[in-house]
């Protein structure tokens, strides 16, 4: 619906900048309507759905006036507000409650899909650790003092021979931890 009337005239074709082509300025002022028939029936469109205004170019101004802003290239600008009505109002707000409803629906959705996909993928991994055998399962917890045994493996094995001391020591431990097992091993 249309509110206020905020400006119109005529934009004559001498106006070289488009962007100002539909508001009063300093280039069209002499050309703003002054005969009171075009003002009444500009006013006339307050309040109504249309904006539509028929007039014939000797209604704009005032005989003698206004004779170089008409012609080829003149336009008639009308600038107003719009007002939306209540039902209009309503309308917007039931439509925006709606589209809100449905992204906070889609936005819980989704949540509780990627949680559902999430929880099942950790529970697909439980099973598939279940029933697969891997080393861990069969591992064995030995304290070990780093210092205790190297003390123990220099008080026994001065001499390294031809192997490195290194894989000397790796052989010394490899024994030692075979014993620790077949000595602790549980029969069942």
């Amino acid at each position: 619906m249309v509110g206020e009337i905020t400006q119109f005239g005529v934009s004559s074709n001498g106006d070289s900048n488009p962007t100002g082509i539909c508001v009063v300025n300093a280039n069209n002022m002499a050309c703003v309507p002054d005969n009171p028939a075009i003002l009444g029936k500009v006013q006339s469109l307050v309040g109504s759905n249309s904006s539509l205004v028929s007039f014939d170019e000797s209604e704009i101004f005032l005989p003698g006036n206004g004779g170089s802003c008409v012609g080829e290239g003149a336009h008639f600008f009308i600038q107003h507000t719009c007002v939306m009505n209540a039902s209009q109002q309503d309308a917007k707000f039931r439509q925006l409650a709606l589209f809100s409803c449905t992204a906070i629906f889609i936005a819980f959705f989704y949540f509780f899909c990627i949680r559902h996909l999430i929880g099942t993928h950790i529970i697909a991994y439980e099973e598939w650790d279940i029933a697969t055998v891997s080393a861990s399962d069969y591992s064995l917890i030995c304290n070990l003092q780093k210092t205790e045994l190297y003390n123990k493996w220099l008080a026994n094995h001065q001499d390294a021979g031809a192997d490195s001391t290194g894989f000397a020591f790796k052989e010394w431990l490899k024994n030692e931890m075979e014993e620790f097992v077949t000595a602790n091993r549980r029969e069942d």
